[in-house]
């Protein structure tokens, strides 16, 4: 493990600044490309190994001095030291990635040095203007969206469409194509050709679009993967399209092509001739008809079909690993897809996905057809309902579970798009996500700073996580300053507060939410007093009616009867033996009179 060689680095010059900097740099490259021991492992090792253990105690005390020498932390903060060796590394990569991108609108080397989970969050280069802004129609993210009718549907199956602008236009293609196919023919796998062999095709021209369409008319089965872009988008949108056949990848620009892809492709993916190989296609398939009204009919899902094998994993980078022997690289899984041009390494990355996804579709139907078909849970074996007979579909045995396979994929198909308002709950579900409790005050400033955020969102096209992500939102909420330089130390944060007008203006508008919010709360706490006090008033009131209607104890009581009772004709019978017997009736009255004089009471 290399250590961080020990320099001075003074602050004030840039030269001691850059210095610093690689020092960074090069002690960060060590760390990532070396493979330390975590948790157990670090444990047993610090206490059975004096070298390791000097090694990484060395190791800490210079990393501690060159920080502190930079920013000041203490010496015996390990938390704040690792936190802010991260920060420090990626804001200087965020430097050199800047000043790069300027001169060559290219990414930077240094990228590869930031986890990808800290790239997707950091502006890349390149990305000076979001790309819908230049889309041909505008973005609209507060009308319901409307499933548009699909183009380039086979003559023979127009009849089949459903164009009443509230279902899945082709519903009832998808549902039917299943049985067509369950006894398709089970050919040898085909091995696919070695990515460096095979040709690879950059589409961002309708006239390179459509020569790709004439190629995939002439297929069997294609490969098809998307990579979207969320984080600047309050509903995202489709930066890249990966289709693979069995002698050639194509990398479709979509953001280049965005207008023209709908009609290109509606050939394509609306005949279910043609099967459209995917894994894990349940927001592909949405993607699609998002931003390109495009429909998925012959569908077929690895990872649908993965799960009914019953594999010990289902993600594409398992079966890449089990039937390929290539090990997934998932370097780029978060990256900016954005970004133009693609580096070669994002190239690379975008085209396996579905360079041996056909060979994976070949393998798992042989697996499938020797898997037993999957019968339905005790609880749904009586269930006759549309999805449970998609998904236990019954068909002959010997398909295994084939059959299935194609069902569960064409549900998968079967996904439609929303673009559902805010709702009224959304604030109990983000606090309930971030797992901080808040009090009734809180939570009613966390529903307006929620409204707050998803107007803002869908105003300007941003991603609500952008805006102001979940744990800030709660922390503000939980807080509720009511001080504008309060509420901009948390804005702060925020990766678009370098503007400092724009935090301060937005300060001033959060602390007006925020006063509103609780005089709003104080509020609705008095009306809620007042009507329980009117409740409780009014079950006053009844009450006294109540004593008013109901008789007195005296009244109540029965006539007076001699001790003897009455003859039949009504006059005093004689004295009888038995004298203890003629008192009991009256000791009866009495407990009675007084009973009912509680009850009355009361």
């Amino acid at each position: 493990m290399a250590a961080v060689p020990e320099k001075k680095a003074d602050t004030a010059g840039a030269s001691s600044a850059d210095e610093l900097t690689a020092n960074l740099v090069r002690a960060a490259n060590s760390l990532l490309n070396a493979e330390l021991p975590t948790g157990k492992d670090w444990a047993y090792l610090t206490a059975t190994s004096p070298a390791f253990s000097a090694a990484t105690a060395t190791l800490a005390r210079q990393a501690k001095a060159l920080l502190q020498r930079f920013r000041g932390w203490p010496a015996d903060d390990n938390a704040g030291v690792a936190a802010g060796l991260t920060d420090v590394v990626d804001a200087h990569l965020d430097r050199v990635e800047d000043s790069l991108g300027e001169l060559t609108g290219r990414s930077a080397p240094v990228d590869a040095l930031r986890p990808a989970a800290k790239r997707a969050r950091t502006k890349a280069p390149g990305v000076a203007v979001k790309p819908q802004v230049n889309f041909p129609v505008p973005v609209d993210n507060h009308a319901p969206f409307v499933p548009p009718p699909p183009v380039g549907v086979p003559d023979g199956l127009l009849g089949r469409l459903t164009l009443d602008g509230a279902t899945h236009p082709m519903a009832d293609i998808i549902r039917e194509f299943p049985s067509t196919v369950w006894a398709l023919a089970l050919r040898p796998p085909v091995p696919p050709r070695a990515m460096v062999e095979t040709p690879c095709t950059w589409v961002d021209t309708p006239e390179k679009l459509d020569a790709m369409v004439d190629v995939l008319a002439k297929q069997e089965a294609i490969a098809v993967d998307l990579e979207a872009h969320d984080l600047r988008s309050f509903q995202g949108f489709v930066c890249l399209m990966q289709i693979s056949t069995r002698t050639e990848d194509f990398l479709v620009d979509t953001l280049a092509l965005r207008g023209s892809i709908g009609a290109a492709l509606g050939s394509i993916f609306h005949d279910p001739r043609i099967i459209k190989v995917m894994h894990g296609a349940d927001h592909d398939v949405i993607w699609l008809q998002r931003d390109f009204a495009l429909y998925l009919a012959g569908l077929f899902d690895t990872k649908q079909a993965s799960e009914l094998c019953g594999n010990t994993s289902h993600s594409l980078a398992h079966l890449l690993q089990l039937f390929c022997g290539v090990s997934a690289n998932k370097h780029y899984q978060l990256a900016d897809w954005r970004m133009r041009p693609l580096g070669e390494g994002m190239a690379f990355y975008a085209r396996s996905d579905t360079h041996h996804l056909l060979y994976i579709w070949d393998t798992l139907r042989h697996q499938l057809a020797t898997c037993p078909p999957p019968a339905p849970p005790p609880s749904e074996a009586d269930d006759d309902s549309e999805v449970d007979a998609m998904m236990y579909p019954s068909t002959p045995p010997e398909l295994g579970a084939l059959p299935a396979a194609w069902s569960r994929s064409a549900l998968v198909a079967l996904k439609t798009y929303t673009n559902s308002p805010l709702s009224s709950d959304a604030h109990i579900r983000v606090a309930k996500r971030v797992g901080v409790p808040l009090s009734a005050r809180s939570r009613a400033v966390l529903r307006a700073l929620v409204v707050w955020r998803d107007g803002v969102a869908r105003a300007a096209d941003e991603g609500i996580g952008y805006v102001m992500p979940n744990r800030l939102i709660v922390r503000l909420a939980d807080a509720a300053p009511e001080a504008a330089p309060e509420v901009a130390a948390f804005l702060r944060e925020l990766a678009w507060a370098s503007d400092q007008a724009e935090v301060a203006r937005t300060a001033d508008h959060l602390v007006a939410l925020i006063r509103r919010s609780k005089l709003d709360f104080q509020a609705a706490e008095e009306e809620e007093r007042r009507m329980l006090d009117e409740k409780q008033q009014e079950k006053a009131r009844k009450a006294a009616r109540h004593r008013q209607r109901s008789p007195s104890p005296q009244a109540a009581a029965p006539p007076q009867v001699p001790l003897g009772g009455l003859e039949a004709d009504g006059r005093p019978a004689k004295q009888r033996r038995r004298i203890a017997v003629t008192v009991a009736p009256v000791e009866a009255s009495a407990l009675g009179a007084a009973l009912g004089g509680a009850d009355a009471g009361e």
